[in-house]
């Protein structure tokens, strides 16, 4: 559109006119995308009488942002012909165009821009012609991003990603970065604060992502992978875009498999959880094995030989069973039993008799804590039954008595295990009962007359030699070798022979042998008793001595000797030791009977002290 004269500013007379298409003004700028380039078309028309060249100016924008050309009218040997010049030549009455090519870089900042042209005339070099274009510069928000790398095989590999990006526009952007895989097994951590992201205009920055899983035990145990894609999103915040412009990317992510030795491994933790389920099911749904408890004990008997009764529960953990004769608060004679495994042998009862010990089972209160519903196997049944209680009763024990007066017997339970096999873990005394030797019956405090002497006519010897003229034998013994002992009797008036330990009721007349090794001593009691009730008893101590042993001289078999005082036995033995030396030798006392003469100071391992109280503790 060709402007009015009046629009111009001239100092001089015009001789030019010139017109710019596009036409621009300050409310109508030209938009120009970033990175684009227009085309402004000046023409210009010579109205002078003269030839001219002419050329355009403009010097307020870079000279990098636009480009001029000149397209002259061809000459009279050429014409129709436009030709690019570096100025327009123009002919008088002639007009011409100039091209001025408006490019600006792709990171210039926005914003309008409104450069002055002017055209300046050869000619006329006074004539001064301006005019302004208006050109608004909009915003680039173009972003590069890549993600890299294309894959990552955990956990063969680290489940790292490089996540870069580039503003590749003219305007400062603020973006929100949204991370996730599609299986959503993953969590992605970032190193940006907020997950916000600033970029300038032409700069580049790289975004460390790192992929964890949600639940390690997610990853397969077997089989193929689990393939997963993380996908990166780039949310713009600042306003420059639409708000469902979203920037997209992603990456693969392989979980390989557990290897075959975890599987093994879980197999072996499964079956050992399941045993030790079982095993505590086990344990919580059996009652305990209650501790071995004394039910009842007391002792009856005739004269010097007391016969012992006794009731047990729950035997199962019973070690040993230790029965101390009291003498005012002291022990002074022990036996000992084992039934660490079983009743013992000399205590088990005979055939057709009414002596010795038996097992019984108690009444089951008890029961199963729960019901399980366990397979018919005979392991799992098992774990329903309930172990039935049992009693131990022994009655008409006799319990030889090598003294006099008034005493008490008491009842002591050990425990099989060895860390309290010294400590009794129940015990009992019975009543005080006076003792008298050849009285019929034992009297309790108050006492009652004693009865007549019973007539029974007894003979026992050791090897031949009567146990009433020498009632300790001795026998000499190597190393390693055992002797052989003979022990006979001959019993007339009596009804029940009793020899004890080991062969309880015998015939009248008979004879055994005992073996005894180096160390060993072993008492032997006789026991004979009418059907009047009387009843007589005669007791000997055997001994093998070491031949190394440097009392060997004190024992000579056959001849007679004097009792010595034992030493202190084991706690597992329940025999008498062998005497200690000559030094410890005490005579007898010639008031004393056969029987106080016969037996050894009792053992006192499992005793208390002499002050303890003799009352009954069941």
């Amino acid at each position: 559109m060709k402007r009015q004269p009046s629009q111009r500013h001239r100092l001089l007379k015009q001789a030019l006119s010139f017109t710019i298409a596009p036409e621009t003004t300050s409310e109508a700028p030209y938009q120009l995308q970033p990175g684009k380039s227009v085309v402004f078309k000046i023409q210009v028309t010579n109205q002078s009488a003269s030839a001219d060249l002419i050329f355009l100016k403009c010097s307020e924008l870079p000279t990098n942002w636009f480009t001029i050309e000149y397209l002259s009218q061809a000459t009279e040997d050429a014409p129709g012909i436009i030709q690019l010049t570096e100025k327009l030549a123009l002919n008088p009455q002639a007009n011409g165009e100039i091209h001025f090519t408006l490019h600006p870089p792709a990171d210039a900042a926005i914003g309008n821009y409104f450069p002055t042209l002017q055209l300046i005339s050869m000619g006329a070099p006074d004539l001064v012609m301006l005019d302004v274009i208006y050109i608004q510069l909009l915003p680039d928000t173009h972003l590069d991003i890549r993600l890299t790398p294309e894959s990552r095989t955990i956990p063969n590999q680290s489940a790292i990603f490089d996540f870069m990006v580039r503003n590749r526009g003219n305007v400062t952007r603020t973006l929100r970065l949204e991370v996730k895989d599609s299986r959503n097994l993953f969590r992605v951590e970032t190193d940006l604060v907020d997950n916000v992201l600033k970029l300038a205009p032409s700069q580049e920055k790289t975004i460390t992502l790192k992929a964890f899983p949600h639940h390690s035990w997610q990853r397969p145990l077997r089989g193929k992978p689990v393939r997963s894609l993380v996908g990166v999103t780039l949310i713009p915040v600042d306003g420059l875009a639409d708000a469902g412009s979203r920037y997209l990317t992603q990456s693969k992510l392989v979980w390989l498999p557990q290897p075959k030795w975890v599987l093994a491994l879980l197999t072996l933790m499964g079956a050992g959880t399941a045993l030790f389920a079982l095993g505590v099911l086990y344990r919580f749904n059996r009652p305990t094995i209650a501790a071995p408890e004394i039910l009842s004990f007391n002792a009856t008997g005739q004269s010097d030989t007391v016969r012992l009764n006794w009731k047990l529960n729950n035997p199962e953990r019973l070690g040993r069973v230790v029965i101390s004769q009291l003498n005012e608060g002291a022990e002074v004679q022990t036996v000992r039993y084992d039934f660490s495994t079983s009743i013992p042998q000399e205590l088990k009862v005979k055939a057709d008799s009414k002596q010795g010990c038996r097992t019984a089972a108690a009444k089951n209160n008890s029961s199963a804590l729960w019901q399980l519903p366990l397979p018919n196997l005979p392991w799992f049944a098992s774990l329903q039954q309930v172990p039935t209680p049992t009693t131990i009763t022994c009655q008409n024990i006799p319990f030889v008595s090598n003294q006099a007066g008034t005493l008490r017997y008491k009842l002591k339970l050990f425990s099989k295990s060895a860390a309290d096999a010294q400590v009794p873990i129940a015990e009992y005394t019975t009543n005080a009962i006076a003792i008298k030797p050849g009285s019929n019956e034992p009297q309790f405090e108050p006492s009652f007359p004693s009865a007549q002497p019973a007539q029974i006519s007894l003979a026992f010897s050791i090897n031949g030699v009567p146990a009433t003229s020498q009632p300790t034998h001795s026998f000499s013994v190597r190393e390693g070798e055992s002797a052989q002992i003979v022990v006979s009797w001959a019993v007339q008036g009596s009804t029940d022979v009793q020899l004890l330990p080991g062969l309880g009721n015998v015939e009248p007349n008979g004879s055994t042998s005992y073996t005894l090794r180096a160390g060993e001593s072993k008492t032997v009691t006789l026991t004979a008793q009418n059907a009047a009730g009387e009843r007589v008893t005669q007791s000997a101590v055997m001994s093998a001595i070491g031949v190394g042993s440097s009392d060997r001289s004190l024992f000579r078999s056959g001849s007679p000797f004097q009792p010595q005082r034992v030493p202190k036995a084991s706690p597992n033995s329940g025999d008498p030791a062998p005497p200690e030396s000559e030094n410890t030798q005490s005579s007898p006392d010639p008031n004393n009977t056969a029987p106080e003469q016969s037996s050894p100071t009792p053992s006192t391992s499992d005793a208390p002290t002499p002050d303890a109280s003799p009352t009954a503790s069941p």
